[in-house]
């Protein structure tokens, strides 16, 4: 009797469409928003008995099926027809073959905004909001009601709840979504739009150029006030020696503040934790957004996680490359972001994922800041869900000062896309090339906030390689970097005062390209459509912000002094086997330098150093291939420490 009724149903449902297509809607924040069908694809669920041959004479293109994680024994995929039916009438039918075939459980619609852009499915699931966290039963029961099936509460999220469509109930979940919204029991229904949350790769998918170290070459092209770091001089962003006035001043920062004690959760493909010039950096273990356990995930071959985190955290002075806030700490939040080689989205409730992953990084592991180097490839779409935990973090993250929020601007050569440009609280990152324009991928309009290097990026790669790419993935996490340095400076700050100061300190560059004005809604000086407030100053930032600690009514911030004994520089001499170690004493009544086996932690040997000198010689012709730390031991304390890999 039920599955008559939910048949009853659907025909009616049909033949509303076939005289209304007005109907498609949703509400987002209580207002009717309207679609436009895509008569082109769907998402098809089924049952693990499904035969796919069933499908051969609908004309249908090749398809795969993939494992739906909300559902035991249940598969989807994203069918595509050969031709696209010209009229409503052929795609109702099409739609009602597909929902009529054995083991089928549902067919998922695709839907555009009315301007015809980007098309973007919906599967068999839905987001409902209690109003109440008491209000389970109330949502039990309208479930029943209405033909659904409650597989889930959102986690970290306790009001939202996953809903889907039971199977026999041909209706599709954006209907019932909206007659759950409109029995006015519930706060809030969201969609669940299949989002394609990208982020940015070379055209190629692969990456540009890719450097393995062996033994640390020193830094003799770099600053020596700035990095030892062998190849700190790539880092055009930091340190520009070809365009002097367009870098972040990182080096100037760096005598003030370099993030200690502030955590920057990157939201992400994941991490991979080995790399050496990360690890120390690696604040926790993590979470990983899509099975909803603590613990991130790294993948191999997902190596996106692993670059910004090295743009924001690598260590400085150690063996590769710097972060902007190199004593900043890294929590990581992992998502794997991808898609399979059909092209079909793995993740029926990536929204709901993510904004579990937004919530776990402050309420969980307190982070400071959030850096998200992603974006949705249809710009129109929105989530109430994803919304309200970005909102959360934004106003009650940092015991209610704020977290800092970053969201690439996406690289559409457009408009910012979403989430990035919901809310003007998020601080929304486009991409500069080294000579100071915007690169041409970067989008930019309103929403944009301020520019930071994005083209020839050089950071962390799995696994003890570094590699250059470009994106406003990347230019993202240098501002996240850069309010690391703020908060360390002056943790009273607010996030809104930190978002103030990156945005009244940003250097206006190429004033011969880019006009900047005063606008109503721009509060924070004079701004350009292309690249924002401008480029991002690190140094500047940090001097604002140290600034503001007299008038702060709360405890100070850190302002960090130099090293006083330090690991200068750790050489291969390129004739042989001996490596100069550089270093600076001050106050030394006794030192030396410990090589200890990473593998084992077994010492190899002691070298006392010349405490009135500045280098020594140490032959490592019989160390074992492997990874080394050398320690530089001063009055019998550890003050230093570098990698070394001996070949």
């Amino acid at each position: 009797m039920r599955k008559r009724i939910y048949l009853l149903t659907f025909l009616f449902v049909v033949f509303g469409f076939l005289n209304a297509q007005t109907d498609f809607y949703y509400y987002y924040k209580g207002q009717k928003k309207y679609l436009t069908v895509n008569k082109k694809s769907f998402y098809l669920f089924t049952n693990n008995n499904f035969d796919t041959s069933s499908t051969a004479n609908l004309g249908v293109e090749d398809y795969i099926l993939i494992d739906d994680i909300n559902s035991v024994n249940t598969k989807f995929t994203h069918l595509k027809l050969s031709n696209e039916p010209t009229d409503n009438q052929t795609y109702f039918q099409k739609l009602n073959e597909l929902k009529q075939l054995p083991n089928v459980e549902h067919v998922g619609l695709f839907f555009e905004n009315e301007n015809g852009e980007l098309s973007v499915g919906i599967s068999k699931y839905f987001y409902v909001k209690l109003k109440d966290i008491s209000d389970f039963s109330i949502l039990n029961q309208t479930a029943l009601v209405k033909g659904a099936d409650i597989v889930k509460q959102v986690p970290n999220m306790p009001k939202w709840y996953i809903v889907a469509v039971s199977n026999g109930n041909s209706i599709s979940s954006l209907e019932l979504g909206n007659q759950f919204y409109e029995t006015g029991l519930f706060d809030t229904v969201d969609p669940a739009f299949m989002f394609n949350f990208t982020f940015d790769m070379n055209s190629d998918g692969e990456m540009e150029t890719t450097i393995n170290k062996a033994i640390p070459g020193g830094g003799a092209n770099n600053d020596a006030t700035c990095s030892y770091d062998p190849d700190f001089y790539r880092l055009w962003g930091l340190k520009n020696n070809t365009n002097s006035s367009i870098d972040i001043n990182a080096c100037q920062a760096w005598l003030i503040s370099k993030g200690a004690n502030i955590n920057v959760a990157v939201v992400d493909q994941g991490i991979y934790f080995p790399h050496l010039d990360l690890t120390a950096n690696i604040g926790s273990a993590g979470y990983d957004a899509q099975s909803g356990n603590s613990g991130s995930v790294y993948i191999t071959g997902n190596t996106h996680g692993t670059k910004v985190a090295g743009i924001i955290a690598a260590e400085r002075n150690n063996l590769q490359v710097a972060g902007v806030a190199p004593k900043s700490k890294i929590i990581p939040i992992s998502h794997d972001l991808k898609k399979d080689t059909h092209e079909a989205l793995l993740y029926t409730t990536i929204s709901a994922q993510l904004a579990s992953g937004i919530t776990w990084a402050w309420e969980m592991e307190n982070a400071d800041v959030i850096n998200n180097s992603w974006y949705s490839a249809a710009s129109w779409l929105d989530s109430q869900l994803l919304e309200e935990a970005i909102i959360n973090a934004i106003e009650y993250g940092r015991d209610g000062k704020g977290c800092v929020v970053v969201f690439s601007a996406g690289n559409n050569g457009s408009n910012v896309l979403y989430p990035g440009s919901f809310d003007e609280r998020i601080v929304t990152v486009g991409a500069i090339a080294s000579n100071g324009s915007k690169a041409t991928f970067s989008a930019y309009g309103n929403k944009l906030d301020v520019v930071a290097p994005g083209v020839g990026i050089w950071t962390t790669a799995p696994t003890q390689s570094i590699t250059s790419d470009d994106g406003t993935s990347f230019a993202a996490p240098h501002v996240s970097g850069i309010a690391a340095l703020i908060l360390s400076v002056n943790p009273c700050l607010s996030g809104q005062q930190v978002r103030d100061i990156i945005d009244q300190t940003s250097q206006k560059i190429r004033t011969d390209l880019y006009y900047y004005t005063t606008y109503p809604s721009k509060p924070n000086g004079i701004w350009n459509e292309q690249i924002g407030y401008g480029l991002v100053d690190a140094h500047a930032a940090v001097l604002m912000a140290r600034s503001l600690l007299s008038t702060n009514p709360c405890e100070q911030g850190i302002q960090e002094t130099p090293q006083q004994s330090t690991l200068e520089i750790i050489a291969p001499n390129p004739s042989s086997n001996v490596i100069n170690v550089k270093y600076k004493l001050d106050g030394a009544n006794s030192a030396s330098v410990v090589i200890i086996k990473q593998t084992g932690n077994t010492s190899v040997n002691n070298y006392s150093l010349d405490i009135f000198g500045t280098e020594t010689n140490i032959n490592v012709s019989n160390y074992v291939s492997g990874f080394y730390t050398v320690a530089l031991i001063v009055n019998g304390k550890i003050v230093d420490s570098k990698t070394l890999i001996k070949q």
